[in-house]
């Protein structure tokens, strides 16, 4: 996969650039060989180096011109050693009153995969519920001790007061991701798992 996936055009083409250079760059380097604005590399470089896929040297005392160099730790194949693991989930309508207030109906549901709600095309579920539910989606993603409340519940009522749906949160498999595919912020020294 390709790390470079989340990044917006522009700092694709600085990124792309100083890979194919065989010498760091200067901001004037960089603008003339990607075509872009002044304005648009400027903005590039900076989220670059606060994401940390760019370094950047000091060339004169007075900081005015830098080169900027991609770090080494990210290539084009990624790390591969920060991978982690989250649990697939299915939040479903388990039961609900024939007549209620939110339009509940049983089978109802959508799916919760990596960072985004999956809802079946043309289907509707109540925002109320959601809001209910949401909070438990990330913890419910992740592996817990097994006398973790969060482990053995799965449950959920919907909170409003004229309706008694129960709601539940199953875990359907699990997905591997990558740290350097769902944030800009590198890991630090110490935080992987060695």
């Amino acid at each position: 996969m390709n790390i470079f996936g989340n990044l917006r055009k522009s700092e694709k083409r600085v990124l792309e650039v100083l890979a194919n250079s065989k010498k760091n760059l200067t901001q004037k380097e960089i603008i003339a060989l990607t075509k872009l604005s002044e304005r648009s590399v400027k903005y590039a470089l900076s989220n670059l180096v606060a994401s940390g896929y760019l370094g950047e040297k000091s060339v004169l005392s007075d900081m005015r011109t830098k080169r900027y160099f991609i770090q080494e730790k990210y290539n084009r194949t990624g790390n591969e050693d920060d991978e982690f693991e989250l649990y697939d989930l299915r939040v479903i309508v388990e039961k609900a009153p024939d007549k209620n207030p939110d339009g509940h109906k049983v089978g109802d549901y959508f799916d919760v995969i990596g960072g985004y709600i999956r809802i079946p095309y043309n289907k509707l579920f109540p925002l109320y519920t959601l809001a209910a539910v949401l909070p438990l989606l990330p913890a419910k993603q992740r592996e817990t001790h097994p006398n973790d409340w969060m482990s053995t519940d799965e449950r959920v009522v919907c909170p409003d007061p004229n309706c008694s749906a129960i709601i539940r949160i199953e875990r359907i498999g699990t997905r591997k991701f990558k740290h350097s595919e769902v944030t800009f912020v590198p890991l630090k020294r110490g935080e992987k798992d060695e």
